[in-house]
């Protein structure tokens, strides 16, 4: 059974948070909303080679699936990262630390746009 580390980023829109994980346990990853209610919105979580790049690992949280979407501080969506997924290992080094990159979208049901509200190096060690 693998270990499950928990981490909470709490930003405003368009920030830059950097993650950092070590491979040896999924990683869950809780991201607030300050000051949104994302009840009725739509949130994906993509992990890149780089900007712009090839899409690696990609999850996308909807209606009944957020943590706790009209949270006072803001809603909050959680996503993990398997330890063991192919696609994403298959890019990363077994001896060093890989530099990713990852990006937060959150798709406005009611107005049908994207927001990103995070996005920063996903640095992946062993």
């Amino acid at each position: 059974m693998a270990h499950i580390k928990e981490r909470k980023i709490l930003q405003r829109i368009a920030s830059r948070v950097d993650i950092v994980r070590h491979r040896s346990a999924d990683d869950v990853l809780t991201f607030t909303f300050v000051g949104k209610d994302i009840t009725p919105d739509t949130v994906i979580f993509t992990i890149k080679d780089m900007p712009g790049g090839t899409v690696l690992f990609t999850d996308t949280n909807t209606v009944g699936q957020h943590l706790d979407p009209a949270a006072a501080d803001g809603g909050t969506t959680q996503f993990t990262v398997p330890d063991d997924d192919a696609t994403l290992n298959a890019q990363l080094s077994t001896t060093d630390a890989s530099l990713l990159w990852y990006e937060v979208e959150l798709v406005i049901i009611s107005s049908g746009n994207d927001e990103r509200w995070f996005e920063g190096d996903f640095v992946s060690k062993p």
